[in-house]
C-alpha cells in the first residue's frame, strides 16, 4: 500500500505597504516650499521693478538729448519753451504738452517715454493715444495725453549756453528739500532721476546738496540749480514743484 506523501506547505508571502510621505512629511515640504516662495518672488518682482526703473531713466535720457539737440538747431540755442515763439504754433494741452509737443514736431512724438510702467497710482494708461500730436493735424496736441499724469517734471526756457548742471527734466514728486514726495513720485520716496544739460543722467535716493546752484554752491533745490532769467519755468502735472502752467527757479543764496 502506497503511502501519500504530505502536501508540501507553499511559503506565504507578506506584502509591504508602498513607502510614501506621511502627513507631517507633506506639510513640512509644504511649509518649505511656501517658504522659498515668500523669498523668491519678492526678489523677482524687486529685480523687474529695478529693470523697468532704469529703461524709465533711459527715456529720461532719451528726452534731455532730444531737447539739447533740439537747442542746437534754432540759432538762439534755445531748448523747448511753452512760452516762446515756437509755441504759437500749436493748439491744445496746457503749457506743459506744448512742451512736450515742440519736441513731437522734431521727431520725439512717442508719449509712450512720458509715462511709468511702474507707478502704481499713475500707470501707463491702457488707452494712451501712440502719438502726441494729432496724426491729422501736426500742429495740435492730441488731446488723449493731456488727461493723465506724465512722469517727468520739465524745464522750459533753457538755452544751450546755460551751465551744463542746469537740469532739462526730473523724476516727477521732487521736493525742494531734495526728497521725493511719496504720494506723487511714480516710486514713492525711494528716489528718481535728473538730465541735466550735459547730457547726463543721474540717478538719486535723495538729491542732498547733490545739485550745483546758480552760484556753483551745493544745493537740495532744484528750483536754485537752474537759471533764473524770467524765462525758465518748471513744467509738471500732478506733482510737487513743476505745474501745468509753469513754477519758476528761486534765486540762489
Amino acid at each position: 500500500m502506497k503511502t501519500s506523501s504530505p502536501p508540501s506547505i507553499m511559503p506565504t508571502q507578506t506584502r509591504r505597504p508602498h513607502a510614501g510621505f506621511t502627513l507631517i512629511e507633506l506639510l513640512t515640504v509644504i511649509a518649505i516650499i511656501g517658504l522659498l516662495a515668500a523669498i523668491i518672488f519678492p526678489a523677482i518682482g524687486t529685480a523687474q521693478n529695478n529693470v523697468k526703473k532704469a529703461l524709465e531713466g533711459t527715456n529720461l535720457r532719451t528726452i534731455g538729448q532730444a531737447a539739447i539737440a533740439f537747442g542746437n538747431d534754432t540759432s538762439e540755442g534755445a531748448l523747448p519753451d511753452p512760452q516762446g515763439p515756437a509755441a504759437a504754433q500749436i493748439t491744445g494741452g496746457d503749457r506743459l504738452h506744448v512742451w512736450m509737443a515742440q519736441l513731437a514736431r522734431a521727431g520725439l512724438n512717442d508719449p509712450k517715454l512720458y509715462w511709468s510702467k511702474i507707478d502704481p497710482k499713475n500707470p501707463f494708461p491702457v488707452d494712451a493715444p501712440v502719438s502726441i500730436l494729432n496724426p491729422d493735424n501736426k500742429r495740435a496736441i492730441n488731446q488723449g495725453i493731456t488727461k493723465y499724469p506724465i512722469m517727468f517734471d520739465v524745464v522750459g526756457g533753457l538755452r544751450t549756453s546755460d551751465p551744463s548742471t542746469a537740469p532739462i527734466g526730473f523724476t516727477r514728486g521732487l521736493r525742494k528739500d531734495g526728497d521725493w514726495d511719496k504720494d506723487k513720485a511714480p516710486y514713492a520716496d525711494t528716489g528718481g532721476f535728473v538730465v541735466f544739460l550735459g547730457g547726463n543722467l543721474e540717478k538719486f535716493d535723495s538729491i542732498n546738496n547733490k545739485l550745483t546752484n546758480t552760484r556753483g554752491k551745493p544745493t537740495s533745490n532744484i528750483l536754485q540749480a537752474i537759471p533764473n532769467n524770467a524765462k525758465q519755468n518748471v513744467y509738471g502735472m500732478n506733482s510737487v514743484i513743476g505745474t501745468p502752467g509753469g513754477t519758476p527757479p528761486e534765486n540762489a543764496q
